[in-house]
């Protein structure tokens, strides 16, 4: 019997695996470590390897696609465009298993061809083990970000030391990732409720509507969107994506797994050791949520309204000049305090009721 199984050897599941040293651990990717289908930008800080970083960026652009835009400017490198693959092989310590999961349970993993017994079972295959997941009796984040994205050949207004968030065209907003002075990585994302039928950006009108010139073929990938409440079942934990753990306004993951992956790894070595319960994170998690309820409610709730709308409270930011130092302390907030501080001050009636609304049924919704 292994003290602990991940499933999935994407980020989440190979920086765990690298903090559980002292524990016979094994985890089982039935793909490549780091095969996820799509670029990823985080904070610098987070990154221990120098090979996994492609680009770095000292600023950020927002943008509404009729291009009117306002950039943060950080006076130093802070973000950076990773080689994710290389990122979670530099992590995994422990032995892989490259075969498909078709079940788990109470202190087993079920592969096709043997079953491997555990103390503590880690899922964190993300959006492709959601079967797994409703079959162990957890639920689903409830939505699918449906995301659509392309290399392209820069253009002149590209600033190459600066990475895009693109607001309108897309209900989950659009990307721009320069990779060099030659090239960049385009990309839009939709969101759907787990009822609704899913379908991918139209990335090619909006291309054409930058003046980009396609260079690769068009790739695409579903993420899930929307947190979890129940974490935790028995002697089984969803981590990562699987348990909807991005960034509620900018949709960046990687520095809340780097942040709640060693709350989960002590309460796990804690818990082999017999000094804890693994019901310890689902606490802990349920506080970080609370704590976080006021930035998961306005992103969720910015998210659901119309593009139109969308891009009016874009532009409003824009007019009231927020400072770069609260936007990075709202990029990398999860339940830290954080001040937004602008230039001008908004006015209660600046935003829509209905925003208002939906941000206080959210709230409630998280708290409870």
């Amino acid at each position: 019997m292994y003290d602990v199984v991940i499933i999935g050897g994407g980020y989440s599941g190979s920086l765990l695996d690298s903090l559980l040293d002292g524990l016979d651990t094994i985890l089982v990717e039935k793909k490549e470590i780091g095969s996820k289908n799509v670029s990823a930008v985080t904070f610098m800080k987070i990154v221990g390897f120098e090979d996994a970083i492609v680009k770095t960026y000292d600023s950020y652009t927002l943008m509404t696609v009729d291009r009117d835009f306002e950039v943060y400017r950080f006076g130093e490198d802070v973000f950076c465009l990773v080689d994710y693959g290389r990122l979670c092989k530099n992590l995994v310590r422990s032995d892989v298993v490259r075969e498909k999961v078709v079940g788990y349970g109470p202190g087993k993993v079920e592969l096709e061809d043997e079953v491997i017994k555990a103390k503590v079972i880690v899922d964190c295959s993300g959006i492709g083990g959601e079967n797994l997941r409703r079959k162990a009796g957890f639920k689903l984040p409830p939505v699918v970000n449906a995301l659509k994205f392309e290399r392209v050949s820069s253009v002149e207004w590209i600033d190459p030391s600066s990475f895009y968030l693109i607001v309108g065209f897309a209900n989950f907003g659009g990307w721009i990732y320069p990779i060099d002075n030659n090239f960049l990585e385009f990309g839009m994302a939709d969101r759907f409720r787990k009822r609704e039928e899913i379908s991918f950006p139209k990335i090619e009108e909006a291309r054409k509507l930058f003046g980009f010139e396609k260079d690769s073929e068009s790739r695409s990938a579903l993420y899930p969107y929307g947190f979890v409440k129940k974490v935790v079942k028995d002697n089984m934990v969803i981590f990562g994506d699987a348990s909807g753990l991005t960034h509620p306004v900018y949709g960046m993951s990687l520095h809340y797994i780097y942040k709640m992956a060693p709350k989960l790894a002590d309460v796990i070595k804690k818990t082999v050791q017999g000094k804890s319960k693994l019901n310890e994170y689902q606490r802990i998690w349920r506080e970080t949520l609370r704590k976080a309820s006021s930035l998961i409610a306005g992103g969720y709730s910015t998210w659901d309204l119309p593009l139109d709308t969308q891009i009016k409270l874009t532009k409003l930011q824009m007019k009231l000049k927020v400072s770069s130092d609260s936007i990075l302390s709202q990029m990398w907030a999860l339940d830290e305090k954080f001040e937004v501080y602008a230039k001008h001050s908004p006015k209660l009636t600046d935003y829509p009721i209905s925003l208002h609304f939906k941000n206080l049924i959210n709230r409630i919704r998280i708290i409870l």
